[in-house]
């Protein structure tokens, strides 16, 4: 029997987070349209948790663009079940807003689940490290 295969035959993220919490780990794992049940309970509970919660701006300006960044992480309880997604303890959504001579770009919205607590600050560290590593891969 191999060790690295979950328990209950799950597939997919779901399989990738038992894993995960399994080893002692944490995960950070984006919540998209393959989920649209999670995506839909994260975008609703943003709804009214966001003007509420603490959140992290950062704003960078550098040949005539302009990139801001904003970070906003809630509880995951009552929301994501457990029983899914093992160890979550976290939601996040992340905006990202380009200005670029002017033009405004269209905002990227993401979300997230975790098992870990970070702030808002944390993530949007976490973001900006992994644009710098993504970045000169294009």
């Amino acid at each position: 029997m191999c060790r690295s295969r979950p328990r209950h035959g799950r597939a997919g993220q779901t399989a990738i987070a038992e894993l995960i919490v399994a080893r002692g780990s944490d995960y950070l794992l984006a919540a998209k349209g393959n989920q649209p049940t999670l995506l839909r309970l994260i975008k609703d509970a943003f709804v009214d948790l966001a003007a509420a919660q603490p959140r992290h701006e950062d704003v960078e300006k550098s040949h005539g663009r302009t990139l801001g960044q904003f970070a906003w992480v809630a509880s995951a309880e009552d929301i994501v079940d457990p029983a899914q997604w093992p160890g979550c303890r976290t939601i996040r959504r992340f905006l990202t807003q380009r200005i670029d001579g002017g033009q405004f770009a269209e905002p990227e919205l993401r979300y997230y689940i975790s098992s870990r607590e970070l702030s808002a600050d944390a993530l949007a560290s976490a973001a900006r490290a992994h644009r710098g590593i993504e970045n000169p891969l294009h």
